[in-house]
């Protein structure tokens, strides 16, 4: 009996072994959009338009955006975070939930920092209050056009963030 548990614990520990190294590479832009398309959670994720926004790397992990939909449908953004195998070369961590802040504007907390990712070309600027020593330095990221989709990674935690449009208005939700 003794012998049959110490076979099936080395057995146990071949196979988790052996399945540590099977993580998918994924090598080009089309390989990212494919793993999008099977993480995603809309009704037709298998028919619906499906394309890389914006990738942010730090360190041996990348965050990248992707968004569904084209111009006759509404859009959704996720953001999902991906391991840096190689040069080019990623395997697949988990998909995010994005925060909303306004029609096309999304938000995402992200390693020590936070990623703003802009799709409504009304949004001209965001405005980022830092939460450095309580000082309060602001930031100001223009937007230029055709620039949309937008993305911009702050690598600190905010304070407070806006979206304003051209006339300094705050776009909110």
């Amino acid at each position: 009996m003794r012998k049959n548990k110490l076979l099936i614990l080395i057995l146990s520990c071949i196979v988790a072994f052996s399945l540590a190294g099977c993580r998918e590479k994924l090598t080009s832009e089309d390989d990212l959009i494919a793993k999008a398309r099977e993480e995603i959670t809309v009704a037709e994720a298998d028919t619906i338009e499906v394309r890389l926004a914006a990738k942010q790397e730090n360190d041996d992990r990348a965050l990248m955006w992707f968004i569904t939909g084209n111009e006759y449908q509404m859009h959704r953004y996720f953001p999902m975070v991906f391991e840096i195998v190689g040069e080019d070369e990623y395997v697949f961590e988990g998909r995010h939930n994005a925060l909303e802040r306004g029609q096309d504007i999304v938000v995402y907390n992200w390693g020590d920092g936070y990623s703003f990712l802009i799709n409504n070309p009304k949004c001209k600027k965001i405005q980022i209050t830092g939460n450095v020593g309580g000082l309060g330095a602001v930031t100001e990221v223009e937007i230029g056009e055709g620039e949309y989709p937008f993305h911009y990674y702050y690598e600190l935690l905010p304070q407070d963030y806006i979206f304003l449009d051209a006339e300094g208005n705050e776009i909110r939700q």
